[in-house]
């Protein structure tokens, strides 16, 4: 019976609460860019979450210098209202605390780049849980392509049935499918309903502290 050995990580919607961050700098790339385009419902935004920024955008535009322009700003935006406003989600800590002492290897699976991901895990402690970072600037391209699978795969020698990716999207879920690893579904999150509809989690776990459950049945512990 194959173990499983590395779990990977979503960081946004998964770990971190940052929602009102991300929604508020799309609202502010709209706001210079893109006026026409901007909803009146911060929360309208979420029909952008999980695909990378340059997707996104380019809905919008085929100039691939305001494309830029606009990823540079959302960037720019978050990481400057971030702080205040980002927090854990119950019982990430704790959780992420017992995987780690408890030998499993962890991996940061995103479709952010590095450079977006350093301040959130230095702000909320979470950094030292992590010895692999398979973020958008490594990959080259975004979940749900599998191929960020291929590089935690090289990082801790380890095959697919050994791996477990847990997230709040389909992107998210979609990727594990695709690349034949199982999957948890963070359902928590008031979007999880939709998520659900589109994609087929192998696991849904209600409170970030059921993953020890699930690792522990999967494990047969």
């Amino acid at each position: 019976m194959c173990m499983i050995k590395v779990i990977c990580f979503d960081l946004d919607g998964t770990l971190v609460d940052s929602e009102e961050v991300i929604l508020k700098s799309f609202d502010k790339v709209f706001e210079v860019y893109a006026p026409e385009y901007r909803f009146n419902n911060l929360k309208e935004y979420r029909v952008y979450l999980g695909p990378i920024l340059k997707d996104t955008f380019s809905r919008f535009t085929s100039d691939e210098e305001e494309i830029k322009d606009m990823i540079a700003l959302f960037i720019t935006y978050y990481k400057s209202i971030e702080k205040p406003l980002i927090k854990l989600y119950p019982s990430v800590l704790e959780t992420m605390e017992y995987l780690y002492n408890s030998g499993y290897k962890m991996s940061l699976v995103s479709n952010k780049l590095k450079t977006s991901t350093d301040q959130s895990l230095d702000t909320l402690g979470l950094r030292k849980y992590f010895s692999s970072y398979v973020t958008l600037d490594r990959v080259g391209v975004g979940k749900p392509d599998p191929k960020c699978f291929s590089f935690v795969r090289e990082d801790f020698n380890v095959s697919p049935s050994e791996i477990i990716m847990v997230g709040d999207n389909e992107c998210d879920i979609d990727a594990a499918s695709n690349a034949g690893i199982k999957s948890v579904l963070c359902g928590y999150n008031d979007w999880a309903s939709d998520v659900l509809k589109k994609s087929k989690p192998t696991y849904v776990v209600n409170s970030f502290d059921e993953l020890i459950d699930v690792i522990n049945k999967i494990n047969g512990e």
